[in-house]
């Protein structure tokens, strides 16, 4: 990914570098590289030097980045050293990428991010893979070095700020994209975060997504949801172990978690790194260090990881501390030269206000005294919340420019030292400062701010230009009262406490959110209006009304979007491109682009209703229970319409959102998923009977394979759907076509994955009951897998007990590989030959 929207334009000495930055792989370079505030010139570097570094800067920090070009702890031992010679100022470490989760005693998903830090009994890093054998088990030495006391100062800062507030990855990120819209290969994956039993070994493994894998009770590890902060990654303090082995073996991380309790994540480089660095390891969740692991999630891992580091650095180097030779790290190599971090605040601080006040005077209406004495009393005032310096001059904006030290004193003194403070005087002021405000725009204030805290995602200028004026009644896009500038419209109603960047509206910051959001246990008080007037049913229900209304516009029934995967249909496409200027050549997704780009809340609308209209626990509402139902209507061509744009972007695993299925009564039967799928294939693989009956109802095909080469049947019977397995051998469907791989038809994956009563109904449909064609047969299977009784239920319906799979082994020889006494005292009564 290279870097196009910085140009380095500083040079600075090796010794202007204080944070070093090593990464282990190209793309957590490439996320740490779009974190950085601008670039720098590369300084001549001496030939012994062979790293190859990225130098910047983050909040004024001057960082130097590098990627150690190979794996494993020797490895980074090296790149370090090799910084050691070159960059004698640097203060500390931050070793930033991913890493495989230890979630045995932590709830850890995919994305979150780790941050090394000590137990008692070792430092922030273990080594698991040095050590000795002993009669209790393996024991790691624990040789490693600590974090250094200045980061542990400031891991208990961070660890307080994150106990009251959501961390701002997702503004990072979302900052990184704006800037360098390439970066959107980091975002968030439209991937299932499943974690298996450590026991559960991956199936096959040309299956990355685990499709084929068993994910029932048995095999998956129950988790809670996150309600309301399920794509936030959450930001874990513990061990993480390190060594030069790549760990992908459920078992083997749970060896690794009983020996070391505390630890949460396990990298390979961290521990050649932390007898030469003071180092504080960042990591960003992409695996569990099992044999399910896939690349899927490492891009978002390194950007999430790389994205707590900005925060953090600021952090460390924001933060006085009155002794601060006890922080010096004295390692047992080298010492690290650490620079008064008072020194840092106030730089830092000063900067920052010195910068806000320039914005704050940019008509120069304040003499160069009262500007001087404005920041001096900021700087104090501060208390190195920059936020609030932000928003308090923003406050300060709307009044006029006091030309005497005793007028600005009492500006300042009457105003809010508090962040929710600020917040109330920022909404009162804009009501106050509006000549018209009358009840219409007060609501419309109100509704905007129920948008942005209920929102799936942060909603664009057009996409809010709608929102802000739909009504229940408006039926098409004439309706609709839409006049002035939405950018305008968004400053008059709540000025500096919403925030535009890149066309995308937000909140100002996430505590404006809390300030704004009713919870279960809030007690209101009638002091400040603002505070907690929002209740999020009531948020949820605004945006499922908006949804609903604007998927039932006669537009969408009259100029409706219609793709199809035949390009040969070229009556079909002609029609419609003549009615919607879209070229006969455009492919599925160009197609829909160009239409949803003429539709502006479309794409939020068909993706998102389901969600809010569950939000919003509608059960009494009757009018817009009826519209959720008219929005589900398959005779019309609007639902077509939504329903394309939801089916073909959302995750497949989920036909339709939870709870909505007797909405749905029919649906875009050809539409493919990104595994070649229909909806009828996702639908049998989890169970939906009911969704499966309305579609085959609607004349979906019975027996179309996917791309993972599984018919309906196979993935009913694989996963143990009996309900889903009865209806489609009552509609006829062909029990006899096999997979692409294995030559395996729906009993042969039944007997494998155990599931007894399908395979006891599949048996009565079959009258072949060992279809082994030269490879497995349903009894080599569930011998080999340990399935005592469907090994008995087979030898039952007449299976060959000597029946050979490749290799001439019968079903005695899979079942002596694993063991199992019963099974084969089983084969040995039904005279197997051994």
């Amino acid at each position: 990914m290279d870097w196009q929207p910085l140009t380095a334009t500083k040079l600075f000495t090796f010794d202007d570098y204080t944070v070093a930055w090593i990464t282990a792989l190209p793309h957590e370079k490439a996320a740490a590289r779009n974190m950085l505030d601008e670039i720098h010139i590369n300084p001549p570097q001496s030939e012994l030097d062979k790293n190859v570094y990225t130098f910047g800067s983050i909040c004024g920090h001057n960082v130097v980045i590098v990627c150690q070009g190979g794996m494993g702890t020797e490895a980074a031992a090296v790149v370090a050293a090799r910084m050691d010679m070159t960059f004698r100022n640097i203060r500390f470490g931050l070793l930033v990428g991913i890493a495989g989760g230890v979630p045995d005693r932590k709830d850890i998903r995919l994305g979150d991010v780790v941050i090394s830090q000590g137990d008692g009994m070792s430092g922030g890093v273990v080594s698991h893979d040095h050590g000795k054998v002993t009669p209790m088990g393996f024991m790691s030495r624990p040789f490693l070095n600590d974090v250094p006391e200045l980061l542990k100062k400031a891991f208990v800062e961070l660890k307080s700020q994150l106990m009251d507030r959501d961390n701002q990855i997702p503004a990072y990120i979302s900052a990184a994209t704006a800037r360098n819209p390439r970066f959107f290969q980091f975002h968030r994956p439209d991937l299932v975060d499943r974690l298996f039993k450590s026991h559960y070994v991956h199936i096959d493994p040309r299956d990355d997504l685990c499709d084929m894998c068993e994910k029932t009770e048995e095999y998956l590890v129950p988790r809670k949801p996150r309600v309301g902060l399920e794509k936030l990654p959450f930001v874990h303090f513990g061990v993480v172990a390190s060594g030069n082995q790549v760990i992908k073996d459920g078992n083997e991380r749970l060896r690794i978690s009983k020996a070391h309790p505390s630890v949460i994540a396990v990298k390979m480089e961290a521990a050649g790194l932390m007898n030469i660095f003071g180092c504080a390891t960042i990591r960003g969740i992409c695996d569990y260090a099992d044999s399910h692991k896939n690349d899927g999630w490492q891009n978002y891992a390194a950007a999430t990881a790389a994205a707590h580091s900005n925060p953090f650095k600021l952090l460390i180097t924001s933060r006085p501390d009155a002794s601060i030779e006890d922080l010096c790290y004295k390692s047992s190599i080298i010492r690290l030269k650490i620079e008064d971090e008072t020194i840092a605040i106030n730089k830092d601080i000063a900067l920052f206000v010195k910068d806000k006040i320039q914005e704050y005077n940019s008509r120069n209406e304040l003499s160069h005294t009262m500007r001087t004495y404005l920041e001096e009393q900021l700087v104090v005032k501060a208390d190195r919340t920059f936020l609030w310096v932000s928003l308090i001059l923003q406050v300060m904006k709307r009044k006029p420019r006091p030309n005497k030290k005793e007028k600005m004193d009492n500006l300042l003194d009457a105003l809010p030292r508090k962040l929710d403070a600020v917040y109330e005087k920022i909404l009162q002021q804009v009501t106050e400062d509006a000549e018209d405000d009358d009840d219409d725009i007060q609501d419309s204030r109100k509704r905007l701010l129920h948008i942005l805290v209920a929102a799936a995602r942060p909603l664009s200028l057009d996409e809010m230009a709608i929102a802000l004026v739909i009504q229940s009644s408006d039926t098409s896009y004439e309706d609709l009262d839409m006049h002035g500038s939405i950018g305008d419209t968004i400053e008059r109603l709540c000025g500096p406490f919403v925030r535009i960047i890149d066309s995308k509206i937000y909140l100002v910051h996430q505590s404006a959110k809390e300030f704004l959001v009713r919870g279960i246990e809030t007690r209101l008080t009638g002091q400040q209006k603002w505070r907690h007037a929002l209740d999020t049913v009531e948020s949820n229900y605004i945006l499922s009304d908006i949804c609903i209304t604007y998927l039932l516009f006669i537009d969408f029934e009259s100029d409706p979007l219609i793709l199809t995967k035949h390009p040969e249909d070229n009556e079909h496409r002609k029609f419609f491109s003549e009615r919607g200027g879209i070229s006969m050549n455009s492919g599925v997704h160009e197609v829909m682009q160009i239409y949803a780009s003429r539709h502006s809340l479309l794409d939020y609308a068909a993706k998102n209703w389901g969600e809010h209209f569950l939000a919003a626990r509608i059960n009494e509402r009757v009018p817009l229970l009826k519209g959720a139902l008219d929005v589900c209507d398959t005779q019309t061509l609007r639902f077509m319409t939504w329903f394309q744009v939801y089916w073909t972007t959302v995750d497949s695993k989920s036909l339709c959102p939870e709870g909505l299925t007797p909405l749905i009564r029919g649906v875009a039967l050809e539409l493919t998923d990104s595994s070649g799928g229909t909806a009828l294939h996702r639908a049998s693989e989890n169970g939906h009977e009911a969704v499966v009956r309305m579609l085959i109802d609607s004349g979906a095909a019975l027996d179309s394979i996917d791309e993972v080469g599984l018919t309906l049947l196979q993935w009913a019977a694989k996963n143990g759907h009996l309900p889903v397995v009865e209806l489609l051998l009552k509609c006829q469907a062909n029990t006899a076509v096999e997979n692409k791989w294995g030559a395996r038809t729906a009993l042969h994956l039944a007997a494998q994955q155990g599931h007894e009563e399908v395979v006891r109904l599949l048996l009565e449909s079959i009258p072949d009951v060992d279809l082994d064609k030269g490879q497995y047969s349903p009894l080599h299977l569930a011998a080999a897998q340990g399935h005592e009784s469907i090994v008995r239920l087979l030898l039952e319906r007449g299976a060959s007990v000597n029946a050979t799979s490749m290799g001439g082994k019968t079903g005695l020889h899979h079942a002596a590989s694993t063991g199992q006494e019963q099974r084969i005292k089983l084969l040995l009564n039904r005279r197997a030959c051994t």
